[in-house]
């Protein structure tokens, strides 16, 4: 236990750290401390991260079979053919190399975080808050289980810039990447034109509110029961396949029975109703970004998640839209932050939104020989 939260809470210390220097700006001589947004400090951020994650054993379910493929992978030189060409590569070339697994794992993190850290190129102040609610609110955890998807999902993240600035070509060769390491990348295509058209974003915080009870009160009646177990060809189709085995032994996987939830879940909601709430101030804030992009792929989420929630496989595509939540609660500390001796309410914010991160943080710590928040070096297994 001490193991665990002195590497978690060191880690988030020094990456804060290191981001806020390279997001330090001299308003006297008018540029950032680091000209170069890929300077010493966010390079070091990526490579601790990168390393102390590819040497963690046991993250989860899918990190164990990804150990068990590589090993069999340098044993036999068989590769699955359920993976995809992008991942297979990778996995090829470190299993030719007889690479021991921590430093292939320490490789695709190395993916992960650079891709995340490169989406904030251009808006590097927001960059030490991403960091925050990335560890606070344990997005970590799954980076390194849903190791595939998780890449593709931060290729993503990097990709909205282009949605932005209306460059298809790059924005699709981005995607083909995604793709090349999670098929279901391929829904991200579409993204690209409906962001085109004036006027998509949500902007009625009513009626997002609305949504979000309607959500509530499907997640609670469970009316999709029945569909959800009819999706046996949209699972194969997006490489989930192998989970089919597996719902026969165990229901939860397609669809929860137990809707029923503890404290965790109404903090998490809690934490998404105030991020709906103030949306609209925080993106005439950051209209020129990439915020109000990604906090209609976060709404979308918002609503999909609590639909599907308990629902360990429904709830995957999700990753790529609810998966935003804590880049736009980065946005939105930020945003109190600035603004923080305008008035009560803003401070006020600040400090309730980074609270209820802390206690989501010390609710999935408090739990970590039940989770897999327990944090063992690869080296003291057996």
């Amino acid at each position: 236990m001490i193991q665990t939260l002195l590497v978690y809470l060191l880690l988030l210390f020094i990456m804060v750290f290191l981001t806020s220097l390279s997001a330090k700006y001299n308003d006297e001589e008018g540029s950032y401390l680091f000209k170069n947004f890929l300077n010493g400090p966010v390079i070091f951020s990526i490579i601790l991260f990168s390393v102390i994650f590819g040497m963690r054993y046991n993250v989860g379910i899918d990190h164990l079979s990804y150990l068990k493929d590589y090993e069999e992978l340098k044993l036999y030189h068989i590769s699955d053919q359920r993976y995809e060409l992008g991942y297979v590569f990778v996995a090829n070339l470190f299993a030719n190399l007889s690479l021991h697994y921590s430093i292939f794992f320490t490789f695709l993190a190395y993916i992960q975080i650079f891709f995340l850290f490169l989406a904030f190129k251009n808006y590097r102040d927001v960059l030490p808050f991403v960091v925050m609610t990335f560890i606070l609110g344990c997005v970590f955890l799954t980076f390194m289980n849903g190791m595939r998807q998780q890449i593709a999902f931060c290729i993503f993240v990097f990709s909205i810039e282009y949605i932005r600035s209306k460059k298809l070509i790059p924005y699709f060769v981005l995607i083909f990447l995604a793709f090349l390491f999670h098929k279901t990348a391929i829904i991200l295509l579409p993204l690209y034109f409906l962001f085109q058209f004036k006027g998509f974003h949500f902007q009625n915080i009513k009626v997002q509110l609305i949504l979000l009870i309607l959500a509530l009160i499907i997640l609670y009646i469970n009316v999709f029961e029945n569909l959800f177990n009819s999706l046996d060809v949209l699972i194969n189709l997006f490489g989930y396949d192998k989970y089919i085995d597996l719902i026969d032994k165990d229901d939860s996987l397609l669809n929860s029975l137990d809707r029923g939830r503890g404290v965790g879940f109404y903090i998490i909601l809690m934490i998404d109703v105030i991020l709906i709430a103030n949306s609209n101030n925080v993106k005439s804030y950051f209209k020129d970004t990439i915020f109000p992009i990604i906090y209609d792929l976060y709404f979308f989420g918002v609503v999909y998640g609590y639909i599907t929630n308990g629902s360990n496989l429904l709830s995957r595509p999700n990753d790529y839209f609810f998966g935003f939540k804590f880049i736009v609660a980065a946005f939105s500390l930020l945003y109190y932050f600035r603004r923080k001796d305008s008035g009560k309410r803003d401070k006020a914010l600040f400090y309730i939104l980074l609270g209820l991160y802390v206690l989501t943080f010390a609710g999935v710590m408090f739990r970590m020989k039940e989770n897999t928040a327990f944090f063992t070096f690869f080296w003291q297994v057996g």
